[in-house]
């Protein structure tokens, strides 16, 4: 069973697989991609692990997609749909004062993997870095020096002496969206290298 929200192009909501005993919800976070509107969700334990992808299209009554394993490369199909349930909604936005600490995502053993860090300074300023590795087989970079910026729900930096590479961030209750507001900052970074995507809280 999957329920999930909308705020723009993010999407956030938990799955939960019926057939386990346990029948624990799991984090399901993601975006509405831009060139074909498709969900794309991704499954994060909580260490910010990434155990899942689905990528579907919700149509009238239907939920129709691939779910991907990132460890095992793995794909199974999927066909979900709608069922009269009551669930309520729940509120996503963070507190100002608890979102410093460590955020972090990755695809499996040898897949991207990324971290952002928050740390807050005196009146009203944090510190933030970002830095991100491709998978395998190279390991190319992207990274963002620790800038001061003001302590916010979400803002818009533009990385100093560049031409315009920009980034936007919004903070949710237990993840980071970093998203180019700009283009992609080509030649900015290392190949296929980038900054840009969801950060799950770890500490």
């Amino acid at each position: 069973m999957i329920h999930y929200q909308l705020d723009n192009e993010v999407i956030i909501g938990e799955i939960i697989y019926l057939k386990n005993k346990a029948k624990v919800p799991i984090r399901l976070v993601g975006t509405i991609q831009n060139w074909d509107k498709k969900y794309r969700l991704l499954e994060f334990d909580k260490d910010g692990n990434i155990t899942g992808i689905i990528i579907g299209l919700p149509e009238k009554n239907e939920f129709n997609g691939i779910w991907t394993s990132p460890k095992t490369i793995k794909e199974l199909s999927l066909n979900l749909s709608v069922k009269d349930t009551v669930i309520f909604s729940k509120n996503y936005r963070p507190d100002l004062y608890e979102i410093c600490g460590d955020y972090h995502y990755q695809f499996g053993d040898n897949g991207y993997q990324g971290d952002f860090s928050l740390k807050k300074l005196d009146k009203g300023l944090a510190s933030f870095s970002i830095s991100s590795v491709t998978g395998e087989p190279e390991r190319n970079i992207a990274t963002i020096d620790p800038f001061i910026s003001n302590l916010a729900e979400e803002f818009i930096y533009v990385i100093p002496g560049t031409y315009a590479c920009e980034f936007f961030i919004k903070f949710y209750k237990d993840f980071v969206f970093v998203k180019y507001t700009n283009g992609t900052c080509i030649g900015q970074f290392g190949h296929n290298a980038t900054i840009e995507g969801i950060y799950f809280k770890t500490k």
